[in-house]
């Protein structure tokens, strides 16, 4: 009996060596093919490329002026025998407006006419007996110049005659009347006004105290937009034209005068309030790169690692920077690359974001 146990202990003892060898091998077979199967990922400290270049924009209370302005009036008196146009109606360069009676004047050219002719002829009577010296040289200076003021005279009548019409100096609208048909005008008394319907004149003023932000010599080459009360929500872009000299001494500011094109579907009239949007020249807003994101130098280049969120690889870009350092070229901005511990990375290798939890 005794023999037996020891017998059956020896070989229970072997097979218990065995199964733990047997679990050894297997369970070391089972750590490698899971160690072998996992592709190390290497957690790195990202920054984005920051948006270089920037601008201030200003805004300001404006109004819509007629660009071109023309009020109108008759040089000569008389009364109004016709005023076709009405108020807020188009008119086209060279239409007619209005005109006086012109009987009184047609007369009176008719009568110059009359004087002219006489004058002439005369002249020409008094150039013959001159020739033939039957008439002294003072009384053919005195038909030459009785010829001289007829020829005169003449002109006049017909220019004031041809002052009993109005017509429209440019393409525009009609947006005063000063009179009526059939009513007496003086001289250079208004009819009417006519703007032009195509470009307006945008009017801002521009408080000294902003010139330090936006220079007075960056005005011309700086973009503006409009927007017209009357029309929110619709910016149009607008040209620079001028700008006073010196500030308003009452306001202490610079007077500006943009222009914009009306669009066809607006209908823009002088005296709109406006607001005028103005950004200021960009410039370049100074950045470096750092220390820990440098892979290797050469120079001005530097090779950096940019991140790709959809490979989630990194990979290798050189940058150019300045003599200070700074940086000019070969990032755009949104763009992310490695920040820290840069030069430990590969080409191609997988990483991930660094995120850090609690704030630590």
């Amino acid at each position: 009996m005794l023999h037996l146990s020891k017998r059956m202990m020896s070989l229970t003892g072997v097979g218990l060596v065995s199964l733990v060898s047997a679990c050894m091998l297997f369970g070391k077979n089972a750590y490698s093919e899971t160690e072998t199967s996992v592709t190390a990922v290497t957690p790195v400290k990202l920054m984005k490329v920051p948006d270089t270049l920037t601008s201030d924009s200003f805004h300001f209370v404006a109004q819509v002026e007629a660009n071109d302005r023309a009020q109108l009036a008759f040089q000569v008196p008389g009364e109004i025998q016709s005023l076709p146009v009405r108020m807020g109606q188009n008119v086209a360069q060279g239409e007619q407006i209005a005109n006086l009676d012109p009987n009184d004047y047609q007369l009176s050219l008719e009568a110059r006419q009359a004087e002219y002719d006489l004058a002439k002829a005369q002249l020409a009577r008094a150039q013959q007996l001159s020739e033939r010296r039957l008439v002294s040289e003072d009384m053919y200076d005195q038909a030459r110049t009785s010829f001289t003021a007829a020829e005169a005279n003449l002109e006049k009548a017909k220019t004031q005659l041809s002052y009993t019409k109005i017509t429209a100096p440019f393409d525009g609208v009609v947006s005063l009347s000063f009179a009526k048909q059939h009513q007496f005008v003086g001289a250079n008394q208004p009819v009417v006004t006519v703007v032009g319907r195509n470009t307006f004149d945008i009017s801002f003023s521009l408080p000294v105290s902003v010139t330090k932000r936006l220079p007075v010599e960056s005005l011309r080459d700086a973009s503006y937009w409009v927007t017209v009360a009357n029309f929110a929500g619709t910016e149009l872009a607008a040209e620079f034209e001028e700008i006073s000299t010196q500030p308003d001494p009452d306001t202490n500011s610079y007077n500006i005068t943009l222009s914009v094109e009306r669009p066809e579907h607006l209908n823009f009239l002088p005296g709109m309030a406006a607001s005028v949007s103005v950004r200021g020249e960009e410039y370049k807003s100074n950045w470096r790169l750092p220390t820990g994101s440098i892979v290797r130098r050469d120079g001005q280049q530097v090779a950096v690692f940019q991140y790709d969120p959809i490979a989630k690889v990194v990979n290798e870009v050189i940058v150019t920077l300045d003599e200070s350092g700074e940086v000019l070229g070969g990032l755009k901005a949104g763009e992310q690359i490695v920040q820290v511990g840069a030069n430990r990375l590969t080409p191609g290798q997988h990483v991930r974001p660094l995120v850090r939890e609690g704030g630590i």
